[in-house]
């Protein structure tokens, strides 16, 4: 339906609805067809060193699309033979264009059998497993690559599972929640492959001489403590929570009592979610220390944003891998984040600070995430109101945070 490319009439106030519809049609027909296929047995298999081919939505704008391209460039550092191909276009996807060297979607047809990594969550990956010949869904080993925000995964996702050898994920959580999905005597085993961010950093490690031009360029108060969030409607507003970073720094630093301090709130897709605007806008009206950028009437590159602000404050309720946060670590900028769920080696990294939390049922007024019993995190906002004090205080004393160390990966099983 949608994903013939009618998505593009749909008003965007309405495409998150159109989308769980066409899921939803999608997740029915995938299921019908995958009735049809024969069993896969998990026998398939090649030598580590044989060429690999990754499938993703290289040309797409979103996470699951720079996961991709993050893999297809760790693979070729590590001097793996890798094909990429593109299926944006071919599952109607917004993007632009795809990377030089990715082939597109009619590669498929011509591929040998060998690994491939269909880097999709379901129900996108059912879709493109059943455009792939019968020769590579009877001999090639099959990889999905997901990610999910939830401790526990929708049971819909077993149909795709069914069509896997392998499953990756991104962190230790997204692990968890797949392995309660499949039960203990699951034939696909479950490796956890982070994201390789330090293959394409989004820029140099930064310095203050970058900070104050950067600053300048976008208009940003020059000698303030600058906080910041960016973030997605289409990702989720509720699950995102950038009502929490608000809150966290009215509460760190009151309006009447602290003015050298700025707040700055990124997300390109305010329209998709307009409730979520309106609340954001409400809660911001009387703070002018507080901007928001909403990808319209003002851009800000998110490269320059990691080198604009003092520090990056991810109060989220819930993460399939934290992606904008390693980001911003891997360019020197101090993260705050909710700790639950947190990556590992997102943790581990030197200058990420962890905030408490509890958990809580997830309400997704959205209504994407309805997986029942599931739950996720509900941060605290005092503690993280202190971590930003903190940091505020050593910036006074003239530390302003700017980490020396090298950046680095924790190794916990790179896609080779």
């Amino acid at each position: 339906m949608f994903n013939l490319g009618l998505i593009r009439f749909v008003p965007k106030p309405l495409r998150p609805l159109a989308f769980l519809v066409d899921g939803y049609v999608l997740r029915v027909v995938n299921r019908a067809r995958q009735q049809r296929e024969v069993p896969r047995t998990g026998r398939n298999s090649f030598p580590r060193s044989a060429p690999v081919t990754l499938v993703g939505l290289f040309a797409s704008p979103t996470g699951i699309g720079q996961g991709a391209r993050l893999m297809w460039r760790d693979m070729q550092r590590r001097g793996h033979a890798v094909t990429a191909v593109d299926v944006t276009a071919a599952l109607s996807m917004p993007g632009g264009p795809r990377p030089e060297g990715v082939l597109d979607a009619s590669a498929l047809e011509t591929l040998a059998p060998g690994p491939i990594v269909l880097h999709l969550n379901p129900p996108l990956y059912e879709a493109i497993y059943f455009r792939l010949p019968l020769r590579l869904r009877r001999r090639a080993r099959l990889i999905g690559y997901w990610a999910w925000e939830l401790d526990r995964a929708p049971s819909e996702w077993l149909v795709a599972a069914a069509l896997c050898d392998e499953i990756w994920v991104p962190s230790d959580f997204v692990a968890g929640a797949m392995r309660r999905l499949l039960g203990p005597n699951a034939r696909q085993p479950v490796r956890v492959v982070p994201h390789a961010v330090d293959a394409m950093p989004v820029g140099p490690r930064k310095s203050a001489e970058r900070c104050a031009a950067v600053r300048a360029r976008h208009d940003l108060p020059e000698n303030a403590f600058v906080v910041g969030y960016s973030f997605s409607m289409s990702s989720n507003f509720t699950r995102k929570n950038p009502l929490g970073a608000l809150a966290a720094f009215q509460a760190a630093f009151p309006a009447d009592t602290v003015d050298d301090v700025a707040l700055v709130l990124r997300c390109n897709d305010m329209a998709v979610w307009p409730r979520g605007a309106a609340a954001l806008a409400a809660a911001a009206a009387d703070d002018k220390r507080i901007v928001l950028v909403d990808g319209e009437r003002r851009r800000l590159p998110v490269g320059d944003m990691y080198e604009a602000v003092d520090v990056y404050l991810s109060l989220h309720r819930s993460e399939g891998y934290g992606l904008t946060q390693a980001e911003a670590a891997d360019v020197g900028t101090a993260v705050i984040a909710t700790g639950w769920g947190m990556a590992a080696d997102i943790a581990a990294r030197p200058d990420v600070a962890s905030v408490g939390w509890q958990l809580v049922p997830v309400e997704d007024p959205q209504g994407v995430y309805t997986v029942p019993e599931a739950s996720w995190a509900e941060p605290d906002i005092q503690d993280a109101a202190a971590h930003l004090r903190a940091r505020y205080a050593a910036r006074k004393r003239g530390r302003p945070g700017v980490p020396q160390a090298a950046s680095h990966m924790v190794a916990r099983g790179h896609a080779d």
